[in-house]
């Protein structure tokens, strides 16, 4: 089957440059399907646990360097990183012989005695198949050309075709349950499995078709379509129940009929966080986005007791009663918060909220971006820490990424102050101490760079005896009964006194206030009892 990827680290903010992860790392089902290496993908060691009676989980020396797993029948594959692939287990018909060249190959499948890889460039090698159960599953139909992924059942093996159809072979004989019969249309497929006795088809729209299961000692269910058959982005077939992974990261488990249910098709809760399944024999795997393995099903040879520390892992693959996965080695710490990188650190020690582990990886492959920092106010010159990007973007802020408020030199913008009412300007002013009214603010001059002249207008004196002038600052009309509009002219105010009186006017109201006062005292003399 095709798996589907995702990013190398499990936060977005640390990626590898120009790698994605395999989200399966070839995921393997039971007598097997299969993945495909991407470009730098993450590497690690194999751990197997389980049923060994055949050396199946002897993963031999050096276990570095894998990108891929899969199981067969009693047999197990490792992919490496430079494209060759390391078989071991049972080897009664050749199915851990890798043919030669050993060489450029992107994915693997294990099949129940036999083996299957595809090369770079889209053909498949199969080998295995030796007397008595050479059914035909080696024998890659012509035209060998095109495939992008591989999938091997008991006695037979898939290959999915990049324009989307399924071909089948093997299922010779008294072997043909009819798992090579693949339903019309077909088309419009993305991924495939294969189990002992049926085979799996995920459609482009996100449902499964699955076939086979011609004899109803070996039919539990797991030819039936999945409930609510929508939405998958993952399939992997079992013995006699399937999984399907969808794209909330739930999983759903299907099969399991009569005698055959051990469990296997109960997924424990909770049920999310998923990003690649893979059905065994008589059990199941699921690897979360934390990278840890949930197991669940049949335990009698300790097939779903995942090796300590459950941490780490970036595939799995599910036997039949033993279990493989990937586990990645050291790799770079990304520390977010000062952006700085260390490598060859292991995924336990880099787990903090502001940290990012990329497995594998060097710190010259990785992006290590701060994502908070140092933001600086430029109004006020203070400095605030762990601050994100996003948060100090306005025109009077500066953020240092990575940096703490001690490593910055956080000083105000100062400019030349122009005080309006006065006409005075002062220098180095911050922003922040010149936003009144009549302030207007220059950055980074001096006094001697600006105009600074008081604003004039009228000044009308509302007293009896005021009047009205033109061309006087504000300050300069400063009294209790006066009004002043600026850049306006007596002319156009509603004032009492336009003009000022002149002196023959004074002396007039003056000789009649006095020559009626005197009226008044001699009026009073002559009329003493008035």
């Amino acid at each position: 089957m095709i798996p589907t990827f995702r990013e190398s680290s499990r936060r977005p903010a640390a990626t590898i440059r120009g790698a994605c992860v395999l989200a399966l790392a070839c995921l393997s089902a039971t007598l097997g399907t299969a993945g495909i290496a991407v470009a730098d993908p993450p590497q690690g060691a194999v751990v197997g646990w389980g049923y060994n009676g055949s050396g199946q989980s002897n993963v031999p020396a050096p276990n570095t360097g894998f990108i891929a797993v899969a199981t067969g029948g009693a047999h197990s594959l490792g992919l490496k990183a430079d494209g060759s692939i390391v078989a071991w287990g049972a080897n009664s018909v050749g199915q851990i012989n890798v043919p030669a060249p050993n060489a450029d190959f992107i994915a693997v499948a294990g099949g129940g005695s036999h083996s299957l890889g595809l090369k770079a460039d889209s053909s498949i090698v199969a080998w295995g198949c030796g007397n008595p159960i050479n059914v035909g599953q080696c024998t890659v139909p012509a035209p060998n050309t095109g495939f992008v992924a591989i999938a091997a059942g008991g006695s037979h093996s898939l290959g999915l075709k990049a324009d989307g159809s399924i071909v089948a072979w093997g299922c010779e004989g008294p072997y043909n349950f009819g798992q090579c019969s693949v339903p019309s249309p077909n088309s419009d497929f993305i991924a495939i499995a294969a189990g002992p006795y049926h085979s799996l088809g995920l459609k482009r729209n996100g449902s499964i078709v699955a076939w086979g299961c011609g004899i109803p000692l070996f039919n539990a269910g797991q030819c039936t379509a999945p409930p609510g058959n929508t939405d998958f982005v993952v399939v992997a077939a079992g013995y006699y129940h399937n999984l399907g992974l969808n794209a909330d990261g739930s999983i759903v488990a299907w099969g399991c009929g009569g005698t055959r249910d051990n469990g296997q098709c109960n997924v424990p809760p909770p049920n999310s966080d998923f990003i690649a399944v893979d059905a065994g024999e008589q059990h199941s795997l699921g690897l979360k986005v934390d990278g840890s393995i949930v197991a669940w099903g049949y335990n009698y040879f300790g097939e779903t007791n995942v090796p300590a520390p459950n941490t780490g892992f970036i595939a799995v693959a599910a036997g039949s009663y033993y279990s493989l996965a990937i586990r990645q080695g050291n790799g770079a710490c990304c520390d977010l918060r000062f952006g700085k990188c260390t490598e060859d650190v292991p995924a336990s020690a880099c787990s903090g909220t502001l940290q990012a582990w990329t497995g594998g990886a060097a710190c010259a492959d990785v992006e290590c971006d701060a994502v908070i920092g140092a933001c600086c106010d430029l109004l006020s010159g203070r400095c605030a820490r762990d601050v994100p990007e996003s948060a100090c973007t306005g025109t009077y802020q500066e953020w240092t990424g990575g940096a703490a408020c001690v490593d910055v030199v956080c000083e105000a913008v100062t400019g030349a102050c122009c005080d309006l009412f006065s006409g005075r300007c002062a220098e180095d002013v911050p922003i922040g101490a010149c936003s009144g009214t009549h302030h207007v603010w220059t950055e980074g001059v001096a006094c001697a760079d600006v105009v600074c002249d008081a604003t004039t207008g009228a000044c009308c004196d509302h007293d009896p005896f005021g009047a009205c002038t033109d061309g006087l600052t504000q300050a300069a009309c400063d009294c209790p009964t006066c009004e002043w509009e600026k850049l306006g002219s007596c002319s156009e105010l509603d004032c009492p006194h336009t003009t000022i009186p002149t002196i023959g006017e004074w002396g007039l109201t003056v000789l009649a206030l006095l020559l009626l006062t005197g009226a008044k005292l001699a009026f009073r003399r002559s009329n003493p009892q008035t």
